[in-house]
């Protein structure tokens, strides 16, 4: 009796969400049309979505097809598909890995001899796949249909160990016997090897009770809740929950009950901190605090109950998209919008581009956990400070310096960079010669702060840097013990890339080396050869690599190039620089991104990724302006040490923030 009285109690605490609350459902996608069922999705890191579904055969095992979508899961294309011959497989599950890797995990079956949970990995986006290892398995089921091994998923750790949960039937045999158990394995190589395997959810003692279909995720304050069903006396198997401080560490039992969700319950936490819920009884309940749940009304798909399982998944800041199996044999994808009050001790753990209306030459320095962020102003220099990159536009601007109203650095003061150098901060700006607004007389100045805090303080013009030719766009890194500073130089028609060294932040030594001219045809366009805005960039197995702009910055086409030099190597000589055949980073017209560069390079606290910062236009022909606007993404490093850049996000798709 105390039991019903407890039940009824939440079901009356986790009653039905105000109008205000609710999601308010709107257009639907389809996956897959036809044959289909299990679909699950992994956002990529450029935004793209990856989906795996099962696909069903008139005479043959079932296979898995994947499909990916460039327009925010609206639409999806087919693009693969993984099959074991003899053998079924189904649900299929995706992990998108920091690196740029996909993980795939699926159960693989001969029904009564041999079952598998296997794990694949695809290094091109879900193109094609590569076996990587056995989860688990049992080779010996002597017939039983019931020993067998269910429902992978795959979660990333933030100590960047590899988690899997799934469905386990193999310690039905033994003493005492667990008809089923929710189990975890633990991979520190990225999936190739795996602990032995622990038992988070069972019976206590033993017992019929089937917990499984395990799905857990990360909360804003860090903690993980796990969802699951406990199949056994009622068929419709109630679904209850667990919450473990680190995704490891679980308590014993077999959890709450969470209130409206039976059988193969599915959970999201979004980055505004509500959590989201939804099971084969096709009802959305959401939580602020994984413990007290809301019924949403309506429900995504008026079904009732029906085994579709139904997956929650976040498309952007405020919309929340439900995949199910629906009508005979299709899968798709609806989208909702909700609203809520953000926290602001639960900061967002996602962003969209670009971070700011206006941003041209963005740059950006990290300084222990502080990020410090300039722009070209055009007639003075200032600098935002913040914490949270992806919250620039809440950051208050600060103006450090407004140039003299005559002089050589009197008017278009551009392409600002702030430097740590020596235990001192210094800004290198390009700026021009009062009445005389034109390339052969602008030139890169440099500015000095001994205070901590750049936007504190008094800063000391150190004047022009001496180069051989005018120029702009001048920038400085360090290596092997040395300081060197490179620019764009006006030689005649063209505007090249020079290196120097230096003998401290204002004062250059020895002879300036010509590295790169524009001779690729990319580096051409608009009207003008230009090579601009370089910067440095040091590779993880010691290479060097300088990206640049190249082309007209008005032209659509304007892009970022990359030179290299090996390991080892003296970065004053010509030679030591190759230049790739191919920009890195270019025009998206299918994305809205036009004109991307001015570029520059950040690392995360403790040096944990590496991100780009760039400026573009979000339409064709809208020329080199303050529109141009500034967009952040992050840059994965290939296994040969070379930085790789994905496609460019569209404007106000939803992509996961640096790391804190």
């Amino acid at each position: 009796m105390r039991h019903l009285v407890g039940a009824c109690l939440l079901i009356a605490v986790a009653g039905g969400a105000s109008a205000a609350d609710n999601v308010r459902w709107r257009e639907t996608a389809t996956i897959a049309a036809k044959e289909a069922g299990w679909g699950r999705l992994a956002r990529l890191p450029d935004g793209d979505w990856l989906a795996v579904t099962t696909h069903f055969h008139a005479n043959a095992p079932t296979t898995l097809t994947l499909s990916l979508s460039d327009d925010n899961a609206r639409s999806w294309s087919q693009i693969s598909s993984l099959a074991e011959p003899g053998r079924k497989l189904d649900n299929g599950e995706l992990l998108s890995l920091p690196d740029g890797q996909v993980l795939l995990a699926m159960r693989s079956l001969i029904d009564g001899e041999s079952y598998r949970l296997n794990l694949y990995r695809s290094r091109d986006r879900g193109r094609s796949w590569n076996f990587l290892s056995t989860v688990d398995r049992n080779e010996a089921p002597r017939g039983r249909r019931d020993r067998g091994l269910w429902e992978p998923m795959l979660s990333l750790l933030p100590d960047g160990a590899l988690s899997v949960l799934y469905a386990d039937e193999t310690l039905a045999d033994g003493r005492p016997s667990y008809n089923q158990v929710v189990s975890q394995r633990i991979s520190t190589d990225g999936g190739a090897s795996w602990e032995p395997k622990a038992s988070i959810v069972a019976q206590p003692g033993g017992g019929s009770a089937r917990p499984g279909m395990p799905v857990m995720a990360r909360l804003g304050d860090g903690r993980y809740l796990l969802v699951f069903e406990i199949c056994g006396k009622d068929p419709h198997c109630p679904v209850s929950s667990k919450l473990s401080p680190d995704g490891r560490r679980w308590p014993a039992g077999l959890g709450k009950w969470l209130s409206h969700q039976r059988c193969g319950p599915h959970v999201l936490a979004t980055q505004e901190g509500r959590i989201f819920a939804t099971s084969c009884q096709n009802e959305i309940t959401w939580s602020d605090d994984g413990e007290h749940w809301r019924r949403n009304d309506p429900p995504a798909w008026p079904f009732g109950f029906r085994h579709s399982w139904p997956a929650l998944y976040q498309t952007a800041p405020g919309e929340v998209a439900a995949v199910n199996v629906v009508g005979s044999g299709a899968v798709q994808v609806r989208f909702g919008s909700f609203d809520v009050t953000e926290d602001a001790s639960n900061p967002k753990s996602g962003f969209t581009n670009p971070l700011l209306p206006s941003g041209p030459d963005p740059w950006v320095v990290r300084h222990g956990d502080t990020y410090f962020y300039m722009n070209t102003l055009g007639k003075r220099l200032a600098i935002r400070k913040t914490t949270d990159l992806t919250r620039l536009a809440d950051a208050q601007e600060t103006t450090i310096w407004t140039p003299p109203t005559t002089g050589p650095n009197a008017q278009s003061i551009w392409a600002p960079e702030l430097h740590r150098i020596d235990g001192k901060w210094y800004v290198y700006y390009t700026a021009a010669e009062s009445g005389h607004d034109d390339d052969a007389h602008r030139g890169i100045f440099v500015l000095e702060n001994a205070n901590d805090d750049p936007t504190q303080g008094k800063w000391i013009d150190r004047g022009r840097l001496q180069t051989r030719y005018p120029g702009i766009d001048g920038t400085t890194f360090a290596h092997g013990g040395k300081r060197y500073f490179v620019y764009s130089p006006y030689i005649g028609p063209d505007s090249v890339l020079a290196i120097v060294a230096t003998s401290d932040p204002w004062t250059l030594i020895g002879e300036e080396t010509v590295i790169a001219r524009p001779d690729n045809a990319w580096e051409r366009q608009g009207g003008r050869q230009i090579l601009e805005g370089p910067q440095f960039l040091a590779g993880p197995k010691g290479d060097l690599f300088l990206s640049y702009s190249g082309s007209a910055c008005w032209s659509d086409d304007y892009a970022v190039g990359m030179l290299s030099a090996p390991a080892g190597s003296d970065p004053l000589h010509a030679s030591s620089w190759t230049k790739a055949s191919r920009p890195i980073l270019a025009k998206d017209a299918q994305r809205n991104v036009f004109a991307p560069g001015h570029n520059a390079f950040f690392d995360t606290p403790g040096g944990r990724e590496t991100w780009i910062i760039y400026h573009a236009n979000s339409g064709p022909d809208m020329k080199c302006t303050a529109k141009r606007s500034p967009r952040i993404q992050r840059v994965y490093w290939t296994d040969d040490g070379r930085p790789r850049l994905a496609r460019p996000a569209s404007a106000n798709v939803f992509l996961t923030a640096p790391a804190r």
